[in-house]
């Protein structure tokens, strides 16, 4: 039953042999997916893309355009934590975008490997993107398939660490966070923002997302708006404010300027926060993830 499941899955992605793009690395791949997702996964096709999934959902991923201005969100297919989407496009020519194949690309919610296959006279751009908890077993032999660079996007020095100001914290009251962005890089660096400590307009939250949530050890995520900016019209613009090589920039928040499901009531939270409009050299913006910060609200 197995077999003749495969074949099916196989005959549906692959569509006419007069659209099929052959050889191609599109069957090896849904067999592996297969491996672990139980025939759970999806194969569609459009033209010369072919998308496989499993366990995935529609994200809202906001971009910085090539001035560093976040751009309006696009809807992108993801995976979930446990899932994977890989994004094969086959043409008759190679791939003459901008990158440099193959790549990491490190994303807000799950991260990207590029790379393009040659076999024949088709190449096979591929776009393969992991959940965190997606079987490494499976990963290593996908991206063996796909002429891949193995291990995790390669780190840049820009760091951003992120603790609360005390341990526990009352039910009224700011949750007081403090976060350092710290340049490890031989040049400056720029941070777009109002302000970096709180104040009545929010300008200091322009370029902070808390981007997770959590209590308590729930596994839902408990974030539900961002602060509103109530810039003055005096002020013409924020400020691009340098970090020098080797030095760090602190941006003091209110935590609870954020709303989240429920309200921030007793309990242990973990938080953690995004701080992008990180201009590096005028032509690259930065977003940079902090690990967890934990506290008490009693």
């Amino acid at each position: 039953m197995r077999v003749a499941g495969t074949i099916l899955l196989v005959l549906a992605c692959a569509g006419s042999a007069q659209d099929r793009p052959e050889p191609g690395p599109v069957d090896d791949l849904v067999d592996l997916v297969r491996t672990c997702s139980s025939g759970r996964e999806s194969c569609d096709r459009d033209g010369g893309l072919v998308v496989i999934a499993y366990e995935a959902m529609t994200y809202q991923v906001h971009r910085p355009d090539r001035t560093g201005r976040m751009q309006e969100a696009d809807a992108e297919l993801g995976p979930r934590r446990g899932g994977v989407v890989l994004e094969v496009r086959s043409s008759s020519r190679p791939y003459g975008g901008p990158m440099e194949l193959p790549q990491w690309l490190r994303g807000p919610y799950y991260d990207t490997h590029c790379s393009e296959v040659k076999e024949g006279d088709t190449y096979s751009f591929v776009r393969a993107r992991f959940g965190a908890d997606f079987p490494a077993d499976v990963r290593e032999r996908i991206l063996d398939r796909v002429g891949a660079v193995h291990g995790p996007p390669s780190a840049v020095r820009v760091g951003l660490v992120a603790r609360a100001e005390q341990a526990r914290f009352g039910q009224d009251g700011p949750l007081a966070l403090k976060v350092a962005l710290r340049n490890g890089l031989a040049r400056p660096i720029r941070f777009l923002t109002f302000a970096t400590e709180p104040s009545d307009s929010n300008g200091e939250t322009l370029s902070v997302d808390l981007v997770d949530i959590y209590r308590d050890g729930e596994l839902r995520n408990l974030y539900l708006a961002r602060p509103e900016l109530k810039i003055p019209r005096t002020i013409s613009g924020p400020a691009s404010l340098p970090v020098a090589a080797g030095g760090e920039l602190v941006v003091r928040l209110d935590a609870r300027k954020w709303a989240i499901t429920g309200g921030w009531t007793p309990g242990d939270y973990a938080v953690t926060v995004r701080l992008r409009n990180i201009d590096v050299d005028g032509k690259v913006t930065l977003a940079v993830l902090s690990d967890p910060v934990r506290f008490v609200v009693e």
